[in-house]
């Protein structure tokens, strides 16, 4: 063999063991780069779960301060509505006591369960109509 076959023989050589080193390298590298995607998606996976976890928490948390709150709305508003019902009650007691109020009273005390009252309690200006029904 000549000095050219040999330079020849020993290129090619060389040029089939850098495209093995080559193929063996971008083999690895591509492992690499499955094992890294698949770590990278993991992550994602448990980061994407907790944050989940984490918003549903917080939702709980949230809706149950809403839910809190619109009681607290609902029974302010309830409580200035028995306040009005109450004022306007009052001023309609006074309209109630017409010509019919004796038969109204003593209808009413025809609703109570019979037996000997020792104390009742009425309006003062009902004293006399309590006095003639008890």
């Amino acid at each position: 063999m000549g000095y050219c076959e040999l330079t020849d023989a020993l290129l090619s050589d060389g040029d089939e063991k850098v495209r093995q080193i080559w193929q063996a390298t971008e083999a690895e590298a591509d492992r690499i780069r499955g094992e890294a995607a698949a770590r990278i998606k993991k992550l994602q996976d448990d980061y994407r779960r907790r944050q989940e976890s984490a918003t549903a928490a917080e939702t709980g948390i949230i809706l149950a301060e809403a839910e809190r709150q619109a009681a607290l709305i609902k029974l302010e508003a309830e409580k200035v509505l028995a306040g009005r019902l109450y004022t306007l009650a009052q001023g309609s007691l006074a309209q109630l006591r017409d010509d019919r109020y004796a038969e109204l009273f003593a209808a009413l005390v025809e609703e109570l369960l019979p037996c000997q009252w020792q104390t009742v309690r009425v309006n003062p200006a009902d004293s006399d109509l309590a006095k003639a029904s008890f």
